[in-house]
């Protein structure tokens, strides 16, 4: 699930690999063999490319400049 602020913006599974452009093109998700991380951000640090991949319900991957918040979720 991805996160803009406190919308949701897009929902991916993980069984799909794919990019996708995230708020405008600010951060890019790369979901690739069961895992997510992300690929681009343009954000001044960089800690959200540095939180690596992630794949359990509950773990998140976060670019707080950009207010992206990556969740993985379990399917319903």
């Amino acid at each position: 699930v991805v996160y803009i602020g406190n919308e949701v913006v897009g929902e991916y599974p993980l069984s799909h690999d794919g990019e996708f452009s995230i708020n405008g093109g600010t951060n890019v998700l790369k979901i690739e063999d069961g895992s997510a991380y992300m690929l681009y951000a343009d954000c001044p640090d960089g800690w959200c490319k540095r939180q690596g991949k992630i794949y359990i319900s509950g773990e998140r991957i976060t670019c707080l400049p950009n207010r992206v918040i990556i969740m993985i979720r379990e399917g319903e």
